[in-house]
């Protein structure tokens, strides 16, 4: 395993005006009532998501232990996303913007093993699980370690964890800020359970100091080849919805039409047992087609995201996510997933082409065909 959470938040669910319905497996949104959409907010014009809760019970929660995809608990884990402060600015401390923290269930203050906190007028600072604060390297100046206000900020972070040795690093805006620093006291490695994104909400400050914008999100361990390191500057590029039958449609498709017309939901509206397409049989493979990504100004492509909508009706079928590149030539699988009884979203990434086992490119992704596996 590497790549644990891949968040868009531009395609969550809302109800009511709240990002309370967030059907993204091992994903939960808690204090809903001041996590809402901020309509054309992100960095390229798509929705995203508003932090600006007053309370100590709002978050974005992402499971690492015991779900789908565990952590490997013999190394850290790293955190690339980017956040908007359009809050304050403030002279005092706001709060906290982002846990590792020993639960999965709801997080308190005393239960994060590591803290990434936001104080002085959005100068980042960084506490251990025994609440000791840790400032950026010297050298290191405060603009450099200051969160820029109303703007988008690149934040990566690795931390490792350890009763005694647990070590951090950090870049902001492309700057590395803390290098390997020894934090010590990070928590066992067993018990690091959840990542957790905060609006600044534990700690004082006023409501008028918070309000973070959250970007595309990805969480990652050290273990595997690929989305395992610091990847610099990035975002989720296409959002591409099925627009033909592939070579192989083994799955049956809810009226006997064409499997793609089924299963072309817009992205964070699914219709559920609306349309969709079915297998009772071992072994079968279903694929669709899309039409051309378009890419603007992408210098490099890290991967490929594929993601369905799917559930079983027992709870307990196993699937696998399949690509084929060229038609029928190089087909490859990724995880296998166990499904539950209700919709949920599961993905899978391709690092690398299996074709050409290099980086994929506008042309070898626009070849590809992408679709699903039935196991047992």
């Amino acid at each position: 395993m590497a790549l644990l959470h891949v968040w868009r938040p531009s395609v969550a669910e809302l109800s009511a005006g709240s990002y309370a319905n967030v059907r993204q497996q091992d994903l939960t949104a808690a204090g809903s009532s001041g996590i809402t959409y901020k309509a054309g907010g992100g960095r390229f014009g798509e929705n995203t998501v508003l932090d600006n809760n007053t309370s100590s019970s709002s978050y974005l929660r992402f499971e690492i232990n015991g779900q789908e995809r565990d952590w490997d608990q013999t190394t850290g884990i790293y955190i690339l996303t980017s956040v908007y402060w359009e809050g304050g600015p403030s002279t005092g401390d706001i709060g906290t913007l982002l846990t590792i923290s020993d639960v999965n269930g709801s997080v308190t203050a005393s239960q994060a093993a590591f803290r990434l906190n936001v104080n002085l007028g959005g100068t980042l600072a960084f506490q251990n699980e025994a609440g000791a604060y840790y400032g950026v390297d010297s050298g290191v100046t405060q603009q450099q370690a200051t969160l820029k206000h109303m703007a988008w900020n690149e934040l990566e972070i690795y931390v490792t964890p350890s009763a005694t040795a647990g070590t951090l690093t950090v870049k902001l805006n492309g700057v590395t800020i803390v290098n390997g620093t020894n934090i010590a006291d990070t928590g066992v490695a067993s018990t690091w359970e959840s990542v957790s994104l905060w609006g600044g909400a534990i700690g004082a400050g006023t409501s008028a100091e918070r309000g973070f914008r959250w970007g595309d999100t990805l969480i990652m361990d050290g273990s595997g080849s690929t989305f395992n390191d610091f990847i610099g500057d990035f975002r989720f590029e296409v959002d591409a919805a099925p627009t033909a039958d592939g070579t192989t449609t083994a799955w049956t498709a809810l009226g006997a039409g064409a499997a793609y017309v089924e299963i072309d939901d817009t992205e964070g509206t699914p219709d559920d047992d609306t349309s969709y397409i079915e297998s009772t049989t071992a072994a079968q493979d279903s694929f669709v087609t899309y039409a051309g990504a378009t890419l603007t100004n992408v210098n490099t492509i890290t991967g490929v995201v594929v993601g369905v909508y799917a559930r079983d009706d027992a709870g307990s079928a196993p699937l696998q996510i399949a690509h084929r590149v060229d038609s029928s030539s190089s087909f490859g699988t990724g995880t296998t997933y166990t499904l539950l009884a209700t919709y949920e979203v599961i993905w899978d990434e391709f690092a690398l082409n299996p074709n050409t086992a290099g980086a994929w490119t506008k042309t070898t992704i626009d070849a590809a065909e992408w679709g699903v596996q039935s196991i047992t």
